[in-house]
Parts: structure tokens; C-alpha cells; sequence
């Protein structure tokens, strides 16, 4: 499981510049619930904020994940890239999956698509299951 976007708060007194003070009760409230769901916050690179007015700088934007994750995608980078129209800054998510495999030396043989069960075998390979869903599934099916 997995959450992203503007959680609206800090978790710590130094993910935020200017502005008035922290709002600490909140930020408590945050960090329990963080830890009550078993959330993992995935880090980043580049800048500290994810947002500002100008006059405050806050880091509102992040990712966070549970250990199941970790099982799927051995590797989270989050990179905070820099802010364009927006008072927020876009974040890269970057996945590295456990079933990555090396780079193979296969090679597509036109002469392949000419035999009478090609189309079959292609449609069969296509419609057997994953055991995934959405992107992930799109995947599996294309590294066959």
C-alpha cells in the first residue's frame, strides 16, 4: 500500500522556513498516525520543501508506503523537482520491482510472425494471468 500528494502538514519542526510556528499538536497527531498505519516515509532528493507562498517554505508533499511495498518494489526514489506554476513541487516516482530481471539478449526473428501459430501463441501468452493489477500487470505482460 502507498499514499502520495499534499498531506497539508509537517512531520518535523525542520521541514519548514518562515512563516509563524509549527503547529505541534498537529504534527503529533501526524507522526502518531504515520506510525499507527506502519507507514514508511520514502525520503527524497533535491529540495527540503515541496511547497511555499514565498514567505514560508514547507515539506507537505511525500510518499510513504507500508513493508508489503517493500516486497514488490525493492527500490523508492522520491525526487522533488522544482516548482514551475505551481506553489507545489512535482515529485518523480522512481521503482525499482523485485522481479526485475537482467537484460536478456533476445531478438525478434521477423521470419516468426509468417508461421500459421504465431498469432495464437501470441494472444495466449497476452490473456494468461499475472496475478497483478493496472500498471503492474501491464508490465509482467510485456517482459514475457
Amino acid at each position: 500500500m502507498a499514499y502520495r500528494g499534499d498531506f497539508n502538514i509537517i512531520l518535523t519542526a525542520q521541514e519548514k522556513r518562515g512563516g509563524a510556528q509549527p503547529k505541534f499538536r498537529a504534527m503529533e497527531e501526524f507522526a502518531d498516525m504515520v506510525m499507527e498505519c506502519g507507514l514508511i516515509d520514502a525520503g527524497y532528493e533535491g529540495s527540503e520543501y515541496t511547497w511555499s507562498n514565498r514567505i514560508t517554505w514547507e515539506r507537505l508533499d511525500r510518499f510513504m508506503f507500508s513493508e508489503a511495498w517493500l516486497e514488490i518494489f525493492t527500490s523508492t526514489r522520491i525526487i522533488h523537482l522544482s516548482r514551475t506554476w505551481s506553489d507545489h513541487a512535482p515529485l518523480l516516482i522512481n521503482l525499482e520491482s523485485s522481479s526485475s530481471k537482467p537484460p536478456s539478449s533476445f531478438r525478434f526473428m521477423r521470419m516468426w510472425t509468417k508461421h500459421h501459430d504465431f498469432l495464437k501463441a501470441v494472444e495466449q501468452s497476452w490473456n494468461a494471468p499475472t496475478g497483478a493489477y493496472g500498471l503492474i500487470n501491464l508490465q509482467q505482460k510485456l517482459y514475457r
